[in-house]
């Protein structure tokens, strides 16, 4: 299924950061709890770009973003991220 962004928003593929030794530390929460220490900022790649978000941020571009931020959108057992751009608050270069 696609699914393409409108307006100023980003659909976006959040990045797992890998932990020391190569290991991806990942830890299932339920959708209720709220952390207190969850990192104000992660990386994601942009997937794709809606129609009237700046230039400068394209498909494939490395992305930090305001972790709380970010939306999950479910739509017929698929889920996609979704951020409006105004959240990017940075671009990485690889």
């Amino acid at each position: 299924m696609n699914f393409t962004p409108v307006g100023r928003y980003l659909l976006v593929e959040p990045i797992e950061i890998k932990a020391k030794k190569n290991k991806t530390a990942k830890v299932l929460l339920p959708d209720s709890y709220n952390a207190k220490n969850t990192p104000r900022f992660k990386m994601c790649r942009v997937v794709k770009a809606g129609p009237d978000c700046n230039s400068q941020i394209a498909a494939n571009t490395l992305a930090v973003i305001e972790t709380p931020m970010v939306e999950k959108v479910e739509v017929l057992d698929n889920i996609f991220f979704i951020i409006l751009e105004n959240h990017v608050v940075g671009l990485v270069e690889e």
